[in-house]
């Protein structure tokens, strides 16, 4: 993908979120639209990262992953984290464009949106894209201005986008996919040399 085509899903995503994620959460609550992200969802989620990948992990890695998720999960249980509407799943299988077509991009499958943290739906592209195209997305939201931490949102961000790596080590030490934990270890190896 060129510099170009980068930076236009980034602008795009950037409004995407921006609109998402200042949507009314009263109106979705009444809806029916689920709120997932309790503290027992973090709890049971953090219980399954330490008991079955920190051990996968070489020491420094653990430091930095558990430096991370503290201060993340602090937020978390505090019940001060931003709600908004979220996509749930914004991923790079979630996101259509066509090189030839500059003005337009799709995001599709909205089968998990949920009320919870915004910065959860940046989790995926900072796995898929990585931290410099996350920034470029960053740098076109606009949602929560004023009224959200932003360092602490930029930190939530890049927790939740190892997350995902860890997440995804943990389905291949389930399923045994041995080719593809030693591709996820140097992938979350590179991911943290870079925080």
């Amino acid at each position: 993908m060129d510099a170009s085509t980068t930076d236009r899903i980034a602008e795009h995503l950037g409004s995407f979120l921006t609109i998402l994620h200042d949507a009314d959460v009263s109106a979705f609550q009444t809806q029916g639209v689920p709120a997932l992200q309790a503290e027992s969802f973090w709890q049971q989620d953090w219980r399954e990262i330490q008991d079955r990948v920190l051990p996968l992990l070489d020491c420094d890695e653990r430091r930095a992953v558990l430096a991370r998720f503290a201060d993340f999960f602090d937020q978390a249980v505090s019940g001060t984290l931003p709600q908004a509407l979220l996509h749930g799943d914004l991923t790079h299988a979630h996101i259509l464009y066509d090189p030839c077509v500059t003005e337009a991009i799709s995001i599709i499958d909205f089968g998990d949106v949920q009320i919870g943290d915004p910065a959860y739906d940046f989790a995926g592209l900072y796995w898929d894209y990585g931290p410099a195209f996350v920034q470029n997305v960053l740098d076109h939201y606009a949602a929560g201005q004023g009224k959200w931490d932003v360092h602490a949102f930029r930190a939530r961000v890049e927790y939740l986008g190892l997350r995902v790596g860890l997440r995804e080590l943990l389905h291949a030490v389930e399923h045994h996919h041995t080719r593809r934990m030693r591709e996820i270890r140097a992938e979350l190896r590179a991911s943290l040399s870079l925080l």
